[in-house]
């Protein structure tokens, strides 16, 4: 018997129609059952939160509130299941696999794109493959589980707004494969991925109450805020997202000029591509080059959500740290982030 904390924090797959649209609902742990098949017993113990939430609400805060749960929880359960909108999850897997440091069992996170209820709607099937994937052997990290493939948390991305298979891990293969059988129990077959993350580190969850991440997405003649408005902010990083393999108007004074000034104020640029599987790297175009010499950090593979949620992470364990110090622990792998392919 596997004992399975399941935290209900609301999402698509419990939701129900009302008056302005779909909107969570309370009903769904008397709905859900434990997967059919004799070898997989599950004791399920349910925590709803209260008021439940469109992913889509979901802010920094939360995640310290989950963490603190989920490390509550696994000291006396097997595993512990996360039900949650798919808008965020992807942000909230990335933010607990850098708060809860070394697991001793598995945190899955899994939704649906359509509520229980509909008809023909995804959720039975994923709601019995993250509870079968609690139990398989050697798991101990923060995955998604959804649409028939076991990911890594912190390399996982929300790719698709309708289909089933709404996540990828583009630099990281599925930790595992559902795989259907007529004649015998479906069951998660492993891939020839890293049997899992050693995370030597301990449980820490910030208050993240300080906004100190900024975003930013390039397009061609796109105005630029400035340095000094972003210092009075209180921005310590700013995520920029560019061209390909890092790339931007490098013959351009008045952009070059802005990472100056933003150095000078001690904001730390870190580069992001904007493909999917886009790298940042040094050499591929003197474009690139020159934005990494003018002191762009890049974010080399990392998923937008882990960048996102490790620069907030890191600004918020290390309050006062100046922008060398933030980049140097930004290019450490602390959770499994850092691409493998």
């Amino acid at each position: 018997m596997t004992r399975v904390a399941v935290i209900y924090t609301g999402g698509t797959i419990g939701m129900r129609p009302g008056p302005q649209g779909l909107a969570p609902d309370t009903d769904l742990p008397s709905l859900l059952a434990p997967p059919p098949v004799p070898e997989n017993r599950f004791e399920l113990d349910w925590h709803t939160w209260s008021p439940l939430l469109d992913s889509s609400q979901i802010q920094p805060a939360h995640w310290q509130q989950l963490g603190r749960e989920v490390e509550d929880r696994l000291h006396d359960h097997a595993a512990v299941l996360v039900l949650h909108g798919t808008d965020t999850m992807a942000y909230t897997a990335s933010a607990l696999a850098l708060q809860l440091g070394a697991l001793k069992g598995p945190v899955i996170l899994t939704g649906s794109q359509r509520p229980w209820h509909e008809a023909g709607s995804d959720a039975r099937d994923n709601w019995h493959q993250a509870l079968v994937a609690t139990q398989l052997p050697g798991l101990s990290e923060v995955t998604i589980a959804f649409g028939g493939r076991l990911l890594r948390g912190i390399q996982s991305h929300k790719a698709d707004a309708a289909s089933d298979a709404a996540f990828e891990s583009p630099r990281h293969p599925p930790l595992a494969l559902w795989r259907d059988h007529p004649a015998q129990p479906s069951h998660w077959q492993r891939s020839d991925a890293p049997a899992g993350w050693y995370d030597k580190r301990t449980a820490f969850h910030p208050d993240y109450r300080n906004q100190t991440v900024w975003c930013q997405q390039w397009a061609p003649g796109h105005p630029l805020i400035p340095a000094a408005q972003l210092q009075a902010m209180g921005i310590r990083v700013l995520l920029l997202t560019l061209f390909g393999t890092g790339n931007g108007p490098s013959e351009d004074p008045a952009f070059t000029g802005w990472l100056a000034d933003l150095k000078n104020l001690g904001i730390l640029v870190v580069g992001l591509s904007e493909c999917e599987k886009g790298i940042i790297h040094r050499g591929a175009y003197a474009a690139g080059s020159a934005l990494l010499n003018a002191g762009l950090l890049p974010a080399f593979g990392m998923t937008r959500e882990a960048a996102y949620t490790k620069a907030l992470y890191l600004c918020a364990c290390e309050p006062t740290a100046g922008p060398e110090r933030l980049a140097e622990q930004f290019l450490q792998n602390l959770a499994g982030e850092m691409p493998t392919r």
